[in-house]
């Protein structure tokens, strides 16, 4: 159960999609209005992490935290980040909360020296070093700037009921439906897959490597919930699951 000072609350809420995120100052509060008008108390702050959606209701690319830029994808826009803060602040004058969702659909490539991995590097951070960086490192841009509108980061701000580290991402499901190889990735991500694998002991069996598959999960949530929670501060609740998508297991802290 979720409490606050009023004691335990019952969250309504509705996802927030990419452009929806990043409103002007007039629309922000026209939205949070509405939403509060309707009884609405927690907004999924979703898919701010990069500019092409990729589905078929939705066509044109929609707005980012990250600039389009030719030598990096990792390059904040600070106006996109003023507007999304905007909308932050009048979202929680209302009573409305947050759930901020963390890696949705950010994808690295050369232009931050990544080899090719499938769609949104999906599977590879898993166990791939540079990208769980990468994706820590975006952790502390959205959550550690400090939010002009409210004087608090995100970590310290009691309007944020919950942090999602990771959005319909599965080492097993990318394994074993062999999407590394149908969506064109470097060979290499699989020659490392099965290093680590035999590094760890694990055989080459469907069981020995299910049993590598979720142990290497269970540490990417793990490593990933020590640095939100030991070093970058955030106070709320933390939590990974993704059983569409892998193994029966699930952690929450």
């Amino acid at each position: 159960h979720f409490v606050n000072d009023a004691g335990r609350i019952r969250f309504n809420g509705v996802n927030l999609v990419g452009a929806a995120c990043f409103p002007d100052h007039e629309n922000a509060e026209r939205l949070a209005e509405r939403l509060s008008r309707l009884g609405l108390n927690i907004v999924r702050v979703h898919y701010i992490d990069t500019w092409a959606y990729g589905s078929n209701f939705m066509k044109a690319p929609m707005a980012a935290l990250f600039k389009k830029d030719p030598k990096s994808n990792c390059i904040v826009d600070e106006a996109q980040r003023e507007r999304f803060e905007y909308l932050v602040a009048q979202l929680k004058k209302r009573g409305i909360y947050l759930n901020m969702n963390l890696h949705v659909a950010h994808e690295l490539d050369e232009r931050d020296g990544i080899p090719k991995t499938p769609w949104a590097n999906r599977g590879p951070d898993f166990f791939y070093a540079p990208l769980i960086e990468k994706e820590k490192e975006y952790a502390r841009d959205v959550l550690g700037h400090v939010n002009p509108y409210t004087g608090l980061a995100l970590k310290d701000d009691p309007c944020v009921a919950m942090v999602e580290i990771n959005n319909e991402n599965a080492l097993m499901q990318v394994y074993w439906s062999n999407t590394l190889p149908n969506q064109g990735a470097d060979p290499w991500f699989l020659e490392e897959f099965d290093r680590q694998r035999k590094a760890a002991g694990f055989g080459a069996t469907t069981n020995e490597i299910n049993r590598f598959i979720v142990e290497t999960e269970q540490k990417y949530f793990r490593a990933m919930r020590d640095y939100l929670r030991n070093e970058l501060g955030v106070k709320c609740v933390i939590y990974g699951s993704q059983l569409d998508y892998t193994a029966p297991w699930a952690y929450k802290d």
